[in-house]
């Protein structure tokens, strides 16, 4: 669980043709039938040897990939929405890893006190999903999907060891998480 971004397999090339075969004929077809889409429309899409594959959309942002896209946006996201155009982006390569309490996501164990992560140190910004202050303020896991730590460097590996450094520090017992966000491409 964890995004990474840009994605070292994302051409242009690619991205006009999700658009032509995938995301253009769904808006046409939403219009044909009445039913404009307007707004944040989500493509989770699998890379296969035929192409493009959607596998779902959400009208919403999803997470992580969101959490990554957000920390690597260089532009005002609420122009850029309304203005129906490209953002620009820092060049900066991002990895998030979402830290899981244990047992998610069939029966997640709650109740787990959590350090403070801080604020958010050189490179890297913690996100709260499933946290919750306890009695006397402390900071317990209240959800199945914890934190999302993002990390930003000037290349992939750069910015998977700072999210990982930053994993290290903010991880409590028992905390699941991946440790190969980013660290393989697609064939």
């Amino acid at each position: 669980m964890g995004a990474i971004t840009p994605h070292p397999l994302q051409t242009d090339d690619l991205v006009a043709r999700v658009m032509a075969t995938i995301i253009e004929p769904t808006m046409r077809a939403m219009g044909a039938e009445g039913a404009p889409f307007e707004g944040v429309l989500y493509a989770g899409l699998m890379l296969t040897a035929q192409g493009p594959m959607l596998l779902e959309y959400n009208v919403r942002f999803g997470d992580p990939e969101c959490q990554a896209l957000m920390v690597r946006l260089d532009d005002d996201l609420v122009d850029a929405l309304l203005g129906a155009r490209q953002p620009r982006w820092l060049p900066e390569a991002v990895t998030c890893v979402v830290l899981a309490a244990p047992g998610y996501p069939e029966s997640p164990a709650l109740g787990d006190p959590i350090a403070e992560p801080g604020a958010d140190a050189q490179g890297t910004v913690v996100f709260h999903a499933g946290t919750a202050r306890d009695e006397v303020g402390g900071l317990r896991v209240a959800g199945g999907r914890v934190l999302s730590v993002v990390g930003r460097g000037a290349s992939r590996d750069e910015a998977a060891r700072t999210a990982y450094a930053r994993v290290e520090a903010v991880a409590w017992p028992g905390a699941q998480y991946r440790r190969d966000v980013g660290a393989r491409e697609a064939p």
